[in-house]
């Protein structure tokens, strides 16, 4: 697809402005691609340049190294990125993409693929939701780990529902630490779970029966992380293309200590505010170019954990919605590969 794309205008919300210098920046990248030695061999790999200055152009490679701290690098002056592609990168706020509407934004040879994604309405991190009641890193480990164990096969299809039982089963942990404070065991709560897992394997759930340390870390943590634990909910960790995903957790990739990415808690009425601010320069920029728009795409970013769940629906509802009040009629493709399937993830 990079191919076809000779202009980027990324528009940025106002609770990322932190992140920018200006209201509305343009420059140059490149793409290619060079040889370096990887472990006595010789690899091809991407890279990227843009000029910082217009004496200073500077390239970046991704590393795919994770012994080190950082996905990308700086290339040495020796080394050589054989550019493929050229292309004009502009980023501004959404009153500055507003604005565009008055100029000849838009070029008679160029089209349109409009590409939304809901974390523009905010960036939740479940990582802190984590770690503000005390699940450490090494406590996530352990369970992801755990749960491997027990699910022996993901698809698209049975990822909501193996994610439901294993809610179910954090619930069932609360509910007898609350109702049976006296008679409160490890035998007593691992057998009711047994016999809960016991009835979905016959249902055709494709379920281990190496429930052990899973329920273990289950009934050491408080009610407060089993909480967390059930409304975070599990997962697989990557696009369910295989049954080889990594199930576990929903914690997403928004680690502490290892993200850029700006944290930002919508309520309910900025996010409303939010699409009308959106939709109202859509209908400006669009008014004479609605047939140049070839292609909407819309990303939830719900299994990297940065659209906050409670209000992913919502968003989702008010986009459509301001997306037909512009184009009409429109024909929605859902992938089947979502986290949550077609409703979203909740």
């Amino acid at each position: 697809m990079a191919s076809w794309i000779d202009r980027v205008i990324w528009v940025w919300p106002h609770w990322d402005a932190m992140q920018h210098k200006d209201g509305h920046s343009t420059i140059i990248m490149k793409l290619g691609f060079f040889k370096r030695k990887v472990k006595d061999n010789e690899e091809t790999s991407f890279c990227f340049c843009q000029n910082l200055t217009l004496a200073n152009e500077v390239c970046i490679y991704l590393t795919n190294d994770d012994n080190q701290d950082t996905d990308v690098a700086v290339l040495d002056s020796d080394t050589i990125c054989s550019i493929v592609k050229v292309y004009q990168w502009e980023q501004m706020n959404v009153q500055e993409f507003d604005m565009l509407s008055t100029t000849t934004w838009l070029r008679d040879e160029e089209d349109v693929l409009l590409d939304i994604d809901e974390d523009y309405w905010g960036v939740h991190s479940k990582p802190d939701d984590l770690t503000a009641v005390g699940i450490n890193e090494t406590t996530v480990i352990e369970m992801n780990e755990s749960i491997q164990k027990i699910v022996c096969k993901i698809t698209a299809q049975t990822e909501k529902e193996v994610d439901m039982i294993l809610r179910r089963i954090v619930k069932m942990v609360m509910h007898e630490r609350r109702s049976h404070l006296e008679t409160y065991t490890y035998a007593r709560v691992h057998k009711e779970i047994m016999e809960y897992v016991y009835s979905k394997q016959n249902q055709g759930y494709c379920l281990n029966g190496s429930f052990g340390r899973f329920i273990e870390l289950l009934l050491h943590r408080s009610q407060d992380q089993l909480k967390v634990i059930s409304d975070i909910g599990f997962c697989a960790h990557t696009l369910v293309v295989n049954s080889d995903a990594a199930f576990g957790l929903c914690s997403g990739a928004n680690e502490p200590n290892s993200t850029i990415i700006t944290i930002h808690n919508p309520t309910e009425h900025e996010i409303v505010q939010q699409s009308q601010l959106v939709l109202k320069a859509l209908i400006s920029l669009l008014r004479d170019h609605k047939d140049k728009v070839l292609l909407v795409t819309i990303a939830r970013s719900g299994r990297d954990g940065f659209t906050p769940n409670q209000y992913q629906q919502y968003i989702e509802s008010l986009l459509l919605k301001g997306l037909k009040d512009i184009f009409g009629v429109i024909d929605i493709e859902y992938s089947p590969n979502l986290l949550g399937g077609r409703t979203g993830w909740i």
